[in-house]
C-alpha cells in the first residue's frame, strides 16, 4: 500500500507534535509502514483517505442507517473505488442532534469505512452554537482518527472566528496528548490578501491547517494556501452536463459555493492542478441532487465523472513513473 499519496500531511504534523500514537489509518493487513492496526468497532476518518463521496449526491434519506447502505450498495454496484468512504452532509440531519445524526448516518461504515469530512455551508462567526455542538459530539471513530468539518469563512469576523476555533483546538491536543475527533475543513471565497493576514495572524499553527479548493475558488489563493490544501471538490452536475473531453456544466438549479449559475470547469484540469500540489489532496465529488433526479441519474453522473478522473489519474501516474499508486483505485475505502 502506498498510503503516502492518501495522508493528511498538516493532521500528522499535529500527532508528531502531541506525541500520540501512530496507527495504520485502515484495516489492511500490509501496511507499507509496518504500523499496528486497531481492532476496534469504529470507522476512520480523513487520514488515509484518497477518495470520497458526499451523500448529497443522492436523494434525502428518510431513515439514515438505510441511507448510507443504499449508496455504499449503488457505489459498489458500477465498481467505483472508495464505494465506502462517505462525506455526511449536515443538511440531511433535519431536526437531530448531531450526535444522533452522525451515529445513525455512519453505523453501518464501522469495521467497513470512513466518514473523511462532515460537509456544512457553516460560518464560526454566524453558527458557533452550531459549531460548538458538533465539536463535542463522539463519533464512533477508531481512536486517534479525526473527521474534518467543511466551514465557510467569508471575511475578517469569520477568519477571527477561526483562529480562535483552532488554538483553542491545538491548545486541547496538547493538554491532552490525543488528536481532536473533529478538525476544521477551511473553504473560502474571499480574496488572497484575506488569507495572507490570516497565515500571519496565526503564525506556527499554519502547518496545521486543512484548506479545501473547489474549481471555483479564486485563482489568487492557490499561491497563498497551496502548502495546506489537503482537500479538493470536484462538482457534479448531471450527466447530460459532463462531456466525455471533461468539460462540466453547472446543472441548471444546482447551487455550489463560490460559483455562479452554470459555471464551469474541466475536471482534467482540476486532476492535474491538484498533481501539481506537494501533497495529493483527497478528492470528494459533491453536488447535491436536484428534486426529480432518480437514484438512476444520479449515480450514472457520478460514475461519468469519476470515469473521468480515475482516467486522467492514472495518465498522471503513468507519466510520472508512479503507476504503482493504481491499487489505491481498486480500494473500497
Amino acid at each position: 500500500m502506498v498510503c503516502r499519496i492518501a495522508d493528511n500531511p498538516a493532521l500528522e504534523r499535529l500527532r508528531a507534535d502531541i506525541g500520540a500514537e501512530r496507527l495504520c489509518h485502515s484495516q489492511r493487513v500490509d501496511c507499507i509502514h509496518r504500523l499496528p492496526r486497531s481492532d476496534e468497532q469504529g470507522y476512520y476518518g480523513i487520514a488515509g483517505a484518497f477518495m470520497g463521496y458526499c451523500q448529497a449526491l443522492f436523494s434525502p434519506p428518510s431513515l439514515l442507517a438505510e441511507n448510507t447502505i443504499r449508496i455504499m450498495s449503488m457505489l459498489e454496484s458500477e465498481g467505483l473505488p472508495w464505494a465506502r468512504s462517505h462525506e455526511l452532509f449536515y443538511g440531511h440531519k433535519g431536526a437531530l442532534p448531531i450526535e444522533d445524526y452522525v451515529r445513525q448516518a455512519a453505523a453501518p461504515l464501522r469495521h467497513l469505512g470512513r466518514v473523511p469530512i462532515l460537509i456544512t455551508g457553516l460560518n464560526p462567526a454566524r453558527d458557533a452554537t452550531a459549531l460548538d455542538e458538533i465539536f463535542e459530539a463522539t463519533p464512533q471513530l477508531i481512536s486517534g482518527e479525526t473527521i474534518l468539518v467543511r466551514i465557510i469563512v467569508e471575511d475578517r469576523p469569520s477568519f477571527d472566528a477561526l483562529e480562535i476555533l483552532v488554538r483553542g483546538l491545538v491548545e486541547n491536543a496538547f493538554a491532552s496528548g490525543k488528536m481532536p475527533r473533529w478538525w476544521p475543513l477551511v473553504q473560502s471565497g474571499s480574496e488572497a490578501s484575506e488569507w495572507s493576514d490570516f497565515r500571519r495572524r496565526i503564525g506556527a499553527l499554519w502547518k496545521y491547517m486543512n484548506v479545501a479548493v473547489s474549481p471555483f475558488s479564486p485563482g489568487d489563493q492557490w499561491d497563498i494556501i497551496s502548502d495546506q490544501i489537503m482537500v479538493a471538490q470536484f462538482v457534479v452536475p448531471h450527466e447530460q452536463d459532463i462531456a466525455s473531453d471533461g468539460n462540466v456544466r453547472l446543472s441548471d438549479g444546482m447551487r455550489i459555493s463560490g460559483a455562479t449559475e452554470n459555471a464551469s470547469y474541466n475536471i482534467r484540469e482540476l486532476v492535474n492542478r491538484a498533481g501539481s500540489l506537494s501533497t495529493w489532496p483527497t478528492s470528494i465529488f459533491l453536488g447535491p441532487t436536484l428534486p426529480g433526479w432518480s437514484d438512476y441519474e444520479n449515480l450514472r453522473r457520478v460514475a461519468k465523472a469519476v470515469r473521468i478522473f480515475t482516467d486522467e489519474i492514472q495518465n498522471q501516474w503513468i507519466s510520472t513513473g508512479h503507476d504503482r499508486y493504481s491499487e489505491l483505485l481498486m480500494m473500497a475505502a
